[in-house]
């Protein structure tokens, strides 16, 4: 708990192995020990994205643009972009 970004870490590799409920309890609890830690709710958006679970995508990618070091603004605001379109085109193609 006292090394910021250990519990990102290990969700990026759980992550890059398809795990990703481990990677989203890495990264919750990263925010847990690390409430302002821009990347866990950048990662934890990723994930919910992937997930199609475009609600909780929104939440972490918008709660990553109130922390101090939103490093990837830009690339969290095309993110946001997208998945304010994807549920409509997800709804209309009838899948």
């Amino acid at each position: 708990p006292d090394y910021e970004n250990a519990h990102n870490s290990l969700g990026l590799a759980y992550q890059r192995l398809r795990q990703r409920d481990k990677a989203i309890e890495s990264f919750q609890k990263e925010l847990k020990y690390h409430p302002e830690n821009f990347y866990a709710d950048m990662y934890l958006g990723d994930i919910y994205g992937e997930l199609k679970d475009y609600s909780m995508a929104l939440f972490h990618y918008k709660r990553a643009l109130t922390h101090p070091d939103s490093s990837n603004a830009e690339k969290i605001q095309k993110a946001i972009s997208s998945l304010e379109i994807a549920p409509k085109s997800e709804a209309t193609r009838g899948d």
